[in-house]
């Protein structure tokens, strides 16, 4: 996985450890669209919207995110198909703040 504005996470140990963090602190209500695909043999890649809010479990101010990614998907046995690759921006990160 390749975060907004982190290093990589090599490897399912190093995600699944970034992810249980992150959600071990927040509530999270997602949506993901997905815009397009292509497939070729036992590869996928995959672009998506996603919007999100994003609650703190300690009961902090709930905020909302929304951004854009990629996947690139391998066939695995029986026709299970696995992300590899997972990168995402994250648009509110890169948002002027408005002025009030």
């Amino acid at each position: 996985m390749i975060p907004p504005n982190r290093p990589p996470l090599i490897g399912k140990d190093a995600s699944k450890s970034d992810l249980q963090q992150f959600f071990d602190q927040f509530n999270v209500q997602e949506v993901d669209v997905f815009k397009d695909a292509h497939i070729s043999g036992d590869l996928a890649v995959a672009y998506y919207t996603w919007s999100a809010i994003v609650t703190p479990k300690d009961g902090g101010e709930q905020r909302e995110s929304n951004g854009n990614g990629i996947i690139v998907l391998k066939k695995q046995h029986e026709n299970v198909w696995k992300i590899i690759y997972s990168i995402w921006s994250n648009e509110t990160l890169v948002r002027p703040p408005q002025s009030e």
